[in-house]
């Protein structure tokens, strides 16, 4: 079994740009251009003036880079 069927996941924690940033080792404006050109997830909208991201689309992100490969956005 891969280390991703080991770790659990909680689907619907969501995390701000600073956590992202510290997960993911990117400066903000290297993390928005991923964003941008589809190598990152889209945030979601979660107040008037805050977005957030899903932490396990981050912890793919993480596990795509550490695999050699780009991520790419999971199909339902």
């Amino acid at each position: 079994m891969s280390s991703e069927s080991h770790r659990r996941r909680e689907p619907h924690r969501l995390i701000r740009i600073g956590e992202v940033l510290r997960k993911v080792g990117d400066s903000q404006s290297s993390w928005y251009a991923a964003v941008k050109a589809g190598r990152a997830p889209r945030p979601v909208n979660i107040g008037p003036r805050a977005v957030g991201w899903y932490e396990p689309d981050i912890d793919d992100v993480i596990d795509a880079r550490l695999n050699g490969r780009e991520w790419s956005p999971r199909m339902p």
